[in-house]
């Protein structure tokens, strides 16, 4: 896009100009984390490293659990039995029913940890409900289980222990005449075995919680920095030619003649070519002015203050005048870039403007112009 001029630059001719606000940015966002790859690898390894820490105590603890067979405790007896002064009343058949549902049987098994366990704290630490093991007859057992480390194990079997014998006093309490006590399977503790710990497990989702951390510290942290590191919204926010690439310094000019020879012949020589920077004076301007005119002396080419010094004081000339930006990705702001488009826009007397891309590659779209 040229300021006032008919002359015709082929690079920006295909480059797509979209409107900015609203959209997401996909290649700002990779960028954003390809700037920021030590973080994703840190926090990474951090989840790893706290993902082996929990497998690690999980390897050091056992599983204690107590089942309670509801099935095989205590049975009521429904029938009514004959009064022995009453020879000649018929003779009823029992008829049994369980005293415990599972219900019943899960909230006897909290009374009992209750009763057995004044620590309130500890007592969260227990599991009242489903059976871990499998392979137990379903709709019968209701458990009671605890992972402890392997030298307090003594301690939480003694207190299963008094769990088993309030519970076992508890089913034989109440029972009426006819009644059947419980069995002696109603109540049992497990042998202690190991807790059921897959240490991949933790280690994966250990490394993935820390890689998703670490995305979103990167992403946020690009949202927050106030620089534009992408070429793409460099040139859609500018909305001026591409004009050439250059390298970062330092360079001589010897290695790079091809470029600046290209860059110097679009430079029109019926005008006078100022080479500045936008918000803050870049290192590259002074040596980019001393390298085209060596390459074309014919050319009229000075240095400026940056863009938007205040006030901008720009030399009278015979010459209309022209200005070669020097952009670099990550060292203007948004705003910057918005303000030097407005201030370009309403500048009296500008002929041209063009851009000169420092220490980045062309995109796509401008790599066959």
């Amino acid at each position: 896009m040229k300021v006032n001029s008919s002359q015709s630059y082929s690079m920006l001719d295909n480059y797509p100009m979209h409107h900015l606000d609203g959209e997401i940015d996909l290649s700002a966002l990779g960028a954003a984390l390809v700037r920021r790859w030590r973080w994703l690898v840190k926090f990474s390894l951090a989840g790893l490293l706290l993902g082996g820490v929990f497998a690690f105590q999980k390897y050091s603890q056992v599983e204690l659990e107590l089942l309670v067979d509801f099935s095989k405790g205590p049975r009521q007896n429904l029938a009514v039995l004959p009064s022995p002064a009453d020879m000649f009343s018929p003779i009823l058949i029992p008829f049994y029913q369980s005293r415990y549902s599972k219900e019943s049987a899960m909230l006897l098994l909290d009374k009992a940890l209750i009763a057995s366990l004044s620590d309130s704290a500890q007592r969260k630490n227990f599991i009242v409900g489903e059976p871990r093991s499998k392979n137990l007859r379903p709709g019968s057992f209701v458990s009671l289980s605890v992972d402890v480390p392997k030298a307090k194990a003594a301690d939480y079997l003694d207190l299963f222990e008094q769990i088993r014998g309030y519970l076992v006093s508890s089913a034989s309490r109440e029972l009426m005449q006819g009644d059947r006590p419980a069995s002696k399977d109603f109540v049992q503790i497990l042998p202690l075995k190991e807790s059921s710990c897959h240490p991949e497990r933790f280690l994966i989702f250990g490394g993935l919680a820390g890689l998703v951390v670490g995305i979103g510290a990167a992403l946020l942290a690009g949202r927050l920095e106030n620089r534009v590191f992408t070429v793409s919204e460099i040139l859609l926010r500018l909305g001026y030619p591409l004009m050439a690439k250059l390298p970062p310094l330092p360079w001589e000019a010897n290695s790079i003649q091809a470029e600046l020879e290209q860059l110097a012949v679009l430079l029109d020589v019926n005008l006078r070519w100022y080479v500045l920077s936008i918000a803050e004076s870049h290192a590259l301007v002074r040596p980019l002015v001393t390298a085209l005119q060596s390459v074309r002396p014919e050319l009229q080419v000075d240095e400026a203050a940056p863009l938007l010094a205040q006030p901008l004081r720009i030399p009278q000339a015979d010459l209309p005048r022209a200005f070669l930006l020097v952009v670099e990705c990550g060292f203007n702001s948004p705003q910057a870039l918005s303000e030097a488009r407005r201030a370009l826009d309403q500048m009296p007397h500008l002929e041209a403007v063009g851009l000169v891309l420092v220490g980045q590659p062309l995109p796509n779209e401008l790599r066959s112009c």
